[in-house]
């Protein structure tokens, strides 16, 4: 602690000379809108209420196992606080594996906020903005650069600064590697698995 507090002060580590963890500027854009067609809102599963006016999350961790599927549907409305009257559940896709579905009616607002958490908490789903019985904008969600500014994330070595033992109050920050699905501790630079980040 008395080398850490050194260094916040100014003390130490003022002739450092080397890079940080940083991001591509090329990764930021993980969030594309997608062309919608002006056909009509498409037809849902067996369980699965169309909406007229809502949000439909769809694709959320296609061809993971099924446990996985619904592990990521629970993450979700539980980081996003999607506790509302909605549907969801775990069906097939036209390839013959698993997706899951999240369909909410009646939410009015879905703003690049939450469009950047739902891509950090499940890349690789599809976001479709339903108004008037048709889908008024889709975004296709890719893995983000970066997460953090989350209080459900956390760094799996008891060392680091951040991790929730030590109290510090130091925000978990992740970096991702490369193309790759690992993550970086800003703090410690210990790799993570995309999954291992998250405590919920």
């Amino acid at each position: 602690r008395a080398a850490l507090m050194a260094m916040l002060s100014g003390v130490i580590g003022d002739d450092f000379e080397g890079e940080g963890l940083s991001v591509r500027q090329a990764d930021e854009d993980f969030v594309v809108e997608a062309p919608t067609s002006s056909a009509h809102k498409p037809e849902y599963k067996v369980g699965i209420k169309p909406v007229d006016s809502g949000l439909v999350i769809d694709h959320i961790a296609s061809g993971a196992p099924v446990e996985e599927i619904w592990n990521r549907i629970d993450k979700i409305r539980r980081v996003l606080g999607l506790n509302l009257r909605s549907s969801h559940g775990v069906y097939h896709t036209s390839s013959g594996a698993f997706k899951g579905i999240i369909s909410v009616p009646d939410l009015e607002s879905f703003g690049e906020k939450e469009l950047k958490r739902l891509g950090a908490v499940s890349p690789g789903c599809t976001l479709n903005l339903v108004q008037d019985h048709r889908v008024a904008r889709k975004y296709r969600l890719g893995m983000p650069p970066r997460i953090y500014k989350f209080d459900d994330i956390a760094c799996r070595n008891e060392n680091c600064v951040s991790h929730p033992s030590h109290e510090e109050h130091v925000e978990a920050s992740f970096v991702r590697k490369g193309g790759t699905d690992t993550f970086v501790c800003r703090w410690c630079e210990k790799e993570h698995d995309y999954p291992e980040i998250w405590r919920v």
